[in-house]
C-alpha cells in the first residue's frame, strides 16, 4: 500500500498534467464551442457543454 503522502504527490502531479492539457488545448476547445461542433464531439455525455454547443 502506497502511503498517504505518495498518494497526495500522485494526484497533485496528475492535476497539473491535467490542467497543462487543458489550457494547452483551450483555443481548440474554444473554437469547436463557439462554431456549436461540441455537441458532435461531445455526444450524450456532453452535458452542460451540449448547451454551450447548440
Amino acid at each position: 500500500m502506497p502511503s498517504a503522502e505518495l498518494l497526495v504527490v500522485i494526484g497533485q502531479w496528475l492535476a497539473r498534467k491535467a490542467g497543462e492539457l487543458v489550457i494547452r488545448r483551450w483555443p481548440t476547445i474554444e473554437k469547436a464551442v463557439n462554431q456549436g461542433t461540441v455537441k458532435q464531439q461531445m455526444g450524450e455525455g456532453g452535458g452542460e457543454l451540449q448547451a454551450v454547443g447548440a
